[in-house]
Parts: C-alpha cells; sequence; structure tokens
C-alpha cells in the first residue's frame, strides 16, 4: 500500500484481530516475488477469507488506562460474515473504533493530555467461487487516524557523549518534566486511507492463473511548530524591523497507486515448480508544505503575508517488471531454488518554491532506469524436521531526478545490495522444541547521500558503501502440556565502509541510526483448564533493546569538525508485558498490562533546535506509551 518510489512513505495497515489471519515477516531482500524491489524484505499482511458455508459473529471492547492520562482508552470492533449463497458466495463485513487518551502536558500552554489518538476503520471482503476452479476475492478497507500532537517529550538541551571521538553524538538533557513537551504550536495530523483488491485464482489444470489488482489513496495532513527553527530569523529577515516570532508549517500529502500482478503457478510439491509473472505500478504522489509567520501573540504577520514559504511537489512513478522462480527438488532431501526479476522504472517530478526563505524555483526533472535481481537458495532436510538452507539475494531502492540544477547531476542511480544468508531450522523432542538460528552478511553499494556542491547548492548522489552482518536466533519450547516458552534474539553490525568526498561529514565504523546491535525477547504462555466449562490462559512478554543512535538527520552518524548535524543517543531499555483470561463457551474474559514497569523508552532520536554540532538546543524524544493496563471481552456467535 506504500509508495513504489522515493517520494512517499508507506501508508498504514490497521487491522482488527478478527480479520488477521497470520502476518508474515520475510527478510530481504527478496529478490523476485514479494518484495522483489526491496531492499530490507516486507511484512506480507495474510487476511481471513469470508466463509462461503457457515455464519460467524463477533464482538468485543477493551477499557484501559494509560499512566498520566485523565480519560481512560477504550476501544469496540465487531465482525459478521455471511454466506449469501452456500459454498458459492460469502461476505464479511469488520469494524472497529480505538481511542488512546492523551497522557502528555504541554509544558509553554500548560494543556493537558495533548497527545489524544483516535484511529477506526472498516472492512468489507467478498469471496464468489462459482466452480472449484475459479474463486473472485473482492477487497474494501478504510482506515482513519488523527491525533491531536505527537507522543514526544522535550527537553530543553543536549550534552555531548564522551568517548565518541569526532562524532557529533547528544543525549538530551534538562527535560521541562516528566511526561511534558515545549511547543508554541501543537503538530495534530490526520491520515485517511482506503484500499481495494481484485483477486481472480483459476485452475484450468496443471497450471494456476493468479491474478492481482488493487487500488489505494491515502492522504495526510499535519502541522508543526518551526518557531524555534525559524522564528529567531524575522529580525534578519526585515533589516530590523520586525522582533522574533513564532513559525507554523502546515503540510499536506497525497498518494494513488495502482498495482497489477499477473503470476502463472505450475503444480505444486513436483519435482520441478515454477512461476512466471509480470508487474505493472503507477504512482502519483502529490506534497505541499507552507510555513506561516505570526508575532508572540500568535497573530499574523502582515509583511510576511502570505506565508514565509512555500514548497509544493508533485510527482509520478510508473515501474514494470517481469521474474521467474524455479525449484528443483533433486532429492527427497535437497532442493534448489533460483528466481530472476527485471523491473524498469520512469519518473518524473516537478518541485516548486516561493517565499523568503527558500528562493523562487520550479525544479523539473525525469529520469528512466532498469535493474535486475536474483535469488538462489538451497536447502538440505536431514530429517523431516531439521533443514539446513542457504541463500543469496539481491536487492534495489530506485533511484530518482535530482532536477536540473547547475553543478548538480541529473538523477541518482538506484541503490544495491545482496545479501548472503545461512540458517539451521529444527524441531526435535517431538515437535516439543524449536530452533531457527540463521547468519548473515550484506554488501551495500550506491547508497544515495545528501551532499552540496561548491555553490552552496544540496542535492542527493550515490556516494557510500556499507555492510550488514549479524546473526537470529529463534527457539521456543513447550516442557508441559498448554505450556510454551520462547526466546528471541538478534545481533545486527550495521556501518558505513566508504563514503565520496562531498560526504565525509559522515563517519565510517559507526552503527547506523535506528539499528540496535542487540536484541533480545522472552515470552512465557500457559493454557490450563479451570473447570469443565471454562479455560484460563497466562502471558508475559519481556523484551530488551540495547542501544541504538537516532536519525536526527542524514543516513549516518556525523562529524563534528565538518559541522554535521547532531545524531542523538538512544539508551537501551526493557519492557515487560503480561496478559491473561479466562474463557467459557463464546465468551472471552481478559485482562492485560503493558509496560508493567512504566519505563520511559526512547524509541526515535527526535528534533534539535538550533541545529548545531556545538551546543543542540531544544531535543524532542518519542517515547514507549506508559503503563496501560486494561479489561476486556470478545463474544462469539
Amino acid at each position: 500500500m506504500g509508495a513504489s518510489g522515493p517520494y512517499a512513505g508507506a501508508c498504514c495497515l490497521d487491522l482488527t484481530p478478527y480479520d488477521l489471519e497470520r502476518f508474515e515477516v520475510l527478510r530481504g531482500p527478496q529478490g523476485t516475488l514479494f518484495g522483489g524491489g526491496s531492499e530490507v524484505g516486507m511484512i506480507r499482511y495474510v487476511l481471513k477469507q469470508p466463509n462461503v458455508s457457515d455464519f460467524e459473529a463477533r464482538v468485543g471492547a477493551d477499557l484501559s488506562t494509560v499512566y498520566g492520562a485523565s480519560k481512560l482508552g477504550d476501544s469496540f470492533r465487531a465482525m459478521v460474515n455471511v454466506p449469501l449463497v452456500n459454498e458459492v458466495l460469502g461476505v464479511r463485513i469488520s469494524a472497529y473504533d480505538s481511542y488512546i487518551p492523551g497522557y502528555i502536558d504541554n509544558a509553554y500552554s500548560g494543556a493537558k493530555d495533548i497527545n489524544v489518538v483516535r484511529r477506526y476503520g472498516e472492512r468489507l471482503a467478498t469471496l464468489w467461487r462459482p466452480s472449484p476452479s475459479l474463486s473472485v476475492k473482492v477487497n474494501a478497507l478504510w482506515y482513519r487516524i488523527s491525533s491531536d500532537s505527537g507522543s514526544y517529550v522535550s527537553f530543553a538541551g543536549g550534552a555531548s557523549v564522551p568517548n565518541t571521538g569526532d562524532a557529533s553524538i547528544f543525549v538530551p538533557v534538562r527535560p521541562f518534566g516528566d511526561l511534558k513537551q515545549n511547543r508554541v504550536f501543537l503538530n495534530p495530523a490526520e491520515g485517511n486511507t482506503e484500499y481495494y483488491s481484485a483477486t481472480l485464482n483459476w485452475n484450468p489444470g496443471s497450471i494456476e492463473v493468479v491474478s492481482a489488482t488493487a487500488w489505494s489513496r491515502a492522504q495526510v495532513h499535519s502541522r508543526s511548530d518551526f518557531s524555534l527553527i525559524d522564528g529567531a530569523k524575522y529580525p534578519m529577515l526585515s533589516a530590523g524591523a520586525i522582533p522574533a516570532g513564532l513559525a507554523r508549517q502546515d503540510l499536506n500529502g497525497g498518494l494513488e497507486k495502482f498495482t497489477e500482478e499477473l503470476r502463472l503457478v505450475s503444480a505444486q510439491h513436483m519435482r520441478i515448480d515454477w512461476l512466471l509473472g509480470g508487474f505493472y505500478s503507477h504512482d502519483n504522489v502529490t506534497g505541499q508544505q507552507t510555513e506561516y509567520a505570526f508575532d508572540n501573540a500568535y497573530h499574523p504577520i502582515a509583511a510576511f503575508a502570505p506565508y514565509l514559504d512555500y514548497e509544493a511537489q508533485r510527482s509520478t512513478f510508473k515501474e514494470w517488471a517481469v521474474f521467474a522462480d524455479l525449484t528443483w527438488r533433486a532429492t527427497n532431501r535437497f532442493d534448489l531454488i533460483g528466481g530472476i526479476r527485471y523491473g524498469h522504472n520512469d519518473q518524473a517530478f516537478n518541485n516548486i518554491s516561493r517565499g523568503l526563505l527558500f528562493s523562487s524555483a520550479d525544479t523539473p526533472g525525469v529520469s528512466s532506469e532498469g535493474a535486475t535481481t536474483w535469488m538462489g537458495t538451497t536447502r538440505f532436510r536431514f530429517t523431516p524436521e531439521v533443514m539446513l538452507y542457504g541463500r543469496v539475494a539481491t536487492g534495489y531502492q530506485p533511484g530518482y531526478p535530482n532536477g536540473a540544477m547547475p553543478g548538480v547531476p541529473l538523477t541518482v542511480k538506484a541503490e544495491t545490495l545482496t545479501n548472503y544468508e545461512a540458517g539451521l531450522k529444527s524441531e526435535f523432542l517431538d515437535r516439543k522444541a524449536l530452533i531457527d538460528l540463521s547468519v548473515f552478511y550484506i554488501d551495500w553499494n550506491n547508497i544515495q547521500l545528501s551532499v552540496s556542491n561548491t555553490a552552496g547548492v544540496g542535492y542527493t548522489t550515490n556516494g557510500g558503501k556499507a555492510t550488514s552482518q549479524g546473526l537470529e536466533f529463534v527457539s521456543s519450547y513447550a516442557p508441559l502440556s498448554g505450556m510454551k516458552l520462547g526466546l528471541n534474539a538478534a545481533y545486527t553490525q550495521i556501518e558505513l565502509t566508504a563514503v565520496v568526498p562531498a560526504a565525509q561529514y559522515l563517519l565510517l565504523g559507526y552503527q547506523l541510526p535506528n539499528v540496535p546491535k542487540w536484541s533480545l525477547s522472552f515470552t512465557a504462555d500457559e493454557d490450563w483448564s479451570l473447570t469443565r466449562f471454562w479455560h484460563a490462559n497466562v502471558g508475559a512478554g519481556l523484551r530488551w533493546v540495547g542501544q541504538e543512535w537516532g536519525s536526527a538527520g542524514g543516513v549516518g552518524v556525523q562529524s563534528r569538525s565538518l559541522g554535521g548535524t547532531p545524531t542523538i543517543a538512544l539508551p537501551s531499555y526493557s519492557v515487560l508485558d503480561l496478559n491473561a483470561g479466562i474463557a467459557k463457551g463464546p465468551l472471552t474474559l481478559r485482562a492485560f498490562a503493558r509496560n508493567l514497569t512504566d519505563r520511559r523508552a526512547w524509541l526515535q532520536g527526535g528534533f534539535l533546535y538550533p541545529d548545531t554540532s556545538t551546543m543542540p538546543g531544544q531535543s524532542d524524544v518519542f517515547i514507549l506509551q506508559p503503563r496501560t493496563v486494561g479489561i476486556g471481552f470478545d463474544y462469539a456467535y
């Protein structure tokens, strides 16, 4: 549902538990089919299909309290499945509405509970199966989210992190208070997403034909406080006539996306399986940012009307691709899998800027590029429960046009990477225990970096190399009937190994932002019968995330001596979640506690004002939701 090109962020997908069959984490790159053009893989949502033979219905609700909030949170959900024509046509309808109360106060104005979030949505799905060899699935999703302000807290300054060499790494200090942010203007945001898809599966014999068509539209509207960034510039912009004041930026963005994929799939589980396919995508992306000036009493400044600055972008991204996969089961124990994908994209954009802070310009640009990705996998089964595998796959991030600017390359080429992976998947002790272990090494080239030319014009170029290596461990053990224990761990070392001279503000050898080196999680669940009619379960989850750098700007950690943008240090944290429930027939009652120890975990490095490498001003850090305790029920008809 996200944009294929580099000009738009991914769209959100929010679902009720009634709709989600499962989700699959496909580590990238995939090389050919799912996530064929992706560098980092994908999360694939598998939705529940309408039931064409049985009536189903479910309703549920939750009530919760969040530390720091003065109101209760709630959520409501419902689903009904109706077989309109037995064994031929079924319809599934679901809806939900959730309210997360605000728990952060504004230190500037004294306003309370400013980060309220509301989500609501609906889904309509139909399944038509006129014959055993033909089915048509149609899905429609609507999703809405709105928030009064962001879930971040503010600090008055930053202190340099010791023993980091020349790196410009700071840690926020002097908080405005527990669960407080400091904002002249709040930053409300709302997003609307609608998604429609139709999938045809036809199996006339030994070949299956799959056609998947989708169209989606997403819109986002938000406001941001720019007072600390641009408010101090008013004396300079007015030759001293206007004192420093306030500034606010309004943002509007939109994405329309159409995709079509056609696949021919051979009969499965034969000695040789194959897949052939084609893909087409067309994205239209729009964006508009307007910044307004106010005095300290929130009155618009007439001298800076109608705006301080204005930017508008419009871009299109078109891609077509063909791909093929082949699986050869050489023996009952040994498989070989190979695949190749060729994709070609055409892009066009235009950027318009106006105002006192920007020089007036119209910057159009076009680009056209093709890329070939491939993958190869080998699997050997020692037993049906123990498998050793090795995999090599390539991926890419599309390039894009820079636009016609003096001394700037017209286009940026695609980033590319190659992933080498090996692992062991095993079940033992009569399938009571499971262990998955994988190691990987990723070679990342042509990284797109922001640089400036000798005239001070900023642009993007291909100028970096990086490597990523690590391991992932997944395990579970069921020592007793109804009890299951799980332990997962991951280690990732990812760092830049080379940059072009124009990007020497980026330091080599430092962990890249937003990737912790270590993460661990432990889960425990137990299920048992209380009486003949009542059933109970309890569960706990403890996760630990190691220290990481926040992305205050750029691809990597930046040099203090070269005036790089400061990076925020995000400390390690651990979070404990608990849940319990009892059920009798169609009724389930449950209780839950999230972030039981009420940790103020920092999830993302926020913003630093002013943007200097010597002494950062105010910083904002997004935090994990405080301790949340609740109760709920579900009833199935």
